[in-house]
Order: structure tokens, then C-alpha cells, then sequence
């Protein structure tokens, strides 16, 4: 007996785990008509993840994927096929970073970032040869994220964000708004801790993506492009900046200890956050008896974290405490927002030249 369930490929795990949970319809079938229904299912599969890319308009199926819902799994393509370079943003919020590595003329007082950049990167860099993939469960931010990615797109350049916050397993969470002045909520987060310091916030449960699995499963092992438009000569490399506003106590152990950050990434940054008002954390009764009574404990266990992935040969990460919020605003000094990039005559307009 087989079970038939419709237009899997074009789902989430998510809604694929809902639709599993609900009574199969079976039928018995003889092997032969088995084998054959078995490529059937094969073939339409394939004729919708192509058909789902015609309809977004996208050249290439992984601009197609991140109009997806946050994470698709394909059978046989990786989200990160096709790309040389990658910069993973995990907690994007407005997705400066992601202008960073692609705009870094427009931001000459970056702290850190943008050094960083040229530094793992090049000085001379192609954006063709760059995926960026950015992590931002706050839905207050989606709309600049998909008119960020609709700007770059038409220069020709690979933005890929992703609707979904990140974590060590897979699933939802409760996060909690802070609605602050600027309406930025850069502290948008799961411990809802700024209770401590006299706000209010509502809850908004957001997926959750398991993140050593994105990277062992979409990065890693990523087909690399024929064509590669700037030096060949450095990388292939994958940058990762994490600021997760507390989460990092939890998911840094299971990047280290799941091999996913000393396999895959090149060079990672970020902040241990280390306000008082973020702990005490206790996932006794989730994450292996994980309980930071303070900030001076939680320092104490970021820094052991980094001290040994540092010192195992077999670890190929470079991990620096950098945290670059010089442009959190996304504004020039005077206040007024740093304009996306519009295409020259010579440059691409939504993959073509004009």
C-alpha cells in the first residue's frame, strides 16, 4: 500500500507535518503500477518547483525559494546551489549587514562589519558571486526585506531572506515585541526581557528553523557556480553574523558540537550579550541542564564555547566578538535613509541587461 498526499514539493515542513498527521488515503496497488506512480509523482514534483520559479519570475530557483515559505526543503537542490560566496545574517532585523557587504561605500563609518568583509571577502568583489541570507522572525520587517530584495534583484545581486528566527531545533517560538520609539524592536526577542526594564510586549509566535541544520543541509555542500565574475582567487567562503539577542547561549553549543559551524563557515561574528536583564537563563529541562545565573556566568560560557572550537585543529572557523550597529537606523547622519541602489545602462535589470 502507498499513501497519496498533493503538491507536497510546494508546501513547508510545517504544513507537510499537518497534512501527515491527517487520515491517509490508500489504495493497494501491483508493483509495476507502484514503480510507475512512484516517477509520476517524481516528474510533477519537478514540473512544480520549476513552474513555482516561472510564476515569481525569478531566474535562477533560488530567488524562486525565497519567496517560499522560510525554508523549502527540495529533494535534490539546495537553496545555497549556485552561489560561490555566502553571508548569512541570523538576526537581520532591517538587513544593514546585508548592505554592508554589497554597498560598502555607503557606510564609511562601519565599526567593523565592512572590514570584515574586505578582510574575508576582498577588497575587489563582484556581487554576482555573493548569496546573502538573511534571518528575521520579526514580520514588522518583511515588507523592507522583500523591497530590499526586489532592489537588488534588479542589479543582478542574490538576497535571500528568510522569514523565520533560529534556533537548535525545529518548530515555533514565542517572541515578544518591544515596541520602542524608533520602531526598529531591535530587541525583539524570546526571553521577553525587557519586563526588567519597565516595557510591555505582546507575543508572536514566529517558526523556527534548527540553524545547524540549514548550514550542514543548504551551505555546505552547495553545487558552486560555471562561472565565478570576480577573483577566483580567494574562497569559496561563508561569513555568518549572529546577533539573537540571547538565543546565542543556546545555539552556538549545538553548532559546535554538531560539527555545522567548524565544517561550514569561514569566519563567524557576533555578540555574547551580556546585560543583566538577560538572565538568569534556565533550559534546565530542554538543553542538557543549560542554566546561566548572570552575566557574569554567561561571558564565562561564551568564552569556553569559543575557546574550543579555537583550539581543535580540525576546526576551520575564525570566531571574533564583533557587533557593528554604527547604521542601525539605516540613515545618514543627517537623518535621512540611505536610498537602494538603482541600475545603471550598463548593469542588470531583473536579470537582463539593458
Amino acid at each position: 500500500t502507498i499513501t497519496i498526499h498533493h503538491h507536497l514539493a510546494t508546501l513547508s515542513r510545517f504544513e507537510k507535518k499537518a497534512i501527515m498527521n491527517r487520515p491517509p488515503k490508500v489504495m493497494s496497488l501491483r508493483p509495476p503500477v507502484t514503480i510507475a506512480l512512484v516517477l509520476l509523482v517524481l516528474i510533477y514534483t519537478n514540473y512544480v518547483v520549476l513552474r513555482f520559479a516561472h510564476n515569481q519570475g525569478s531566474s535562477s530557483w533560488q530567488e524562486a525559494a525565497s519567496n517560499a515559505p522560510p525554508l523549502t526543503r527540495r529533494s535534490t537542490r539546495r537553496i545555497a546551489d549556485g552561489c560561490y560566496h555566502v553571508f548569512i545574517d541570523v538576526g537581520a532585523n532591517i538587513g544593514v549587514h546585508t548592505r554592508f557587504l554589497y554597498e560598502p561605500q555607503k557606510y564609511p563609518d562601519s565599526k567593523s562589519a565592512v572590514s570584515h568583509f574586505v578582510k574575508h571577502f576582498g577588497p575587489e568583489r563582484d556581487n554576482r558571486d555573493y548569496c546573502s541570507f538573511a534571518f528575521e522572525p520579526n514580520p514588522i520587517h518583511k515588507e523592507r526585506h522583500l523591497e530590499l530584495q526586489t532592489a537588488y534583484k534588479r542589479m543582478g545581486w542574490h538576497y535571500h531572506p528568510i522569514f523565520a528566527g533560529a534556533g537548535d531545533e525545529e518548530g515555533n517560538m514565542t517572541f515578544y515585541h518591544m515596541h520602542d520609539q524608533s520602531n526598529m524592536e531591535f530587541g525583539f526577542n524570546s526571553l521577553r526581557t525587557w519586563n526588567a526594564r519597565g516595557m510591555e510586549g505582546e507575543a508572536e509566535v514566529v517558526p523556527i528553523i534548527r540553524l545547524a541544520t540549514f548550514l550542514l543541509d543548504q551551505i555546505r555542500d552547495r553545487s558552486l557556480p560555471e562561472i565565478v565574475y570576480g577573483a577566483s582567487t580567494i574562497g569559496p567562503k561563508v561569513v555568518l553574523k549572529m546577533d539573537v539577542e540571547g538565543m546565542e547561549y543556546v545555539i552556538l553549543p549545538d553548532l559546535v558540537t554538531s560539527g555545522a559551524l567548524c565544517q561550514t563557515v569561514d569566519f563567524c561574528f557576533g555578540e555574547f550579550h551580556p546585560q543583566q536583564f538577560f538572565f538568569p537563563i534556565n533550559r534546565k529541562e530542554t538543553h542538557g541542564g543549560l542554566f546561566l545565573a548572570n552575566a557574569e556566568e554567561g561571558k564565562a560560557f561564551g568564552a569556553s564555547l569559543i575557546r574550543a572550537l579555537q583550539s581543535s585543529q580540525n576546526c576551520k572557523t575564525i570566531y571574533s566578538m564583533a557587533d557593528d550597529e554604527k547604521y542601525l537606523k539605516d540613515q545618514e547622519i543627517d537623518g535621512s535613509a540611505i536610498p537602494f541602489p538603482e541600475p545603471s545602462n550598463n548593469e542588470l535589470f531583473d536579470g537582463h541587461k539593458i
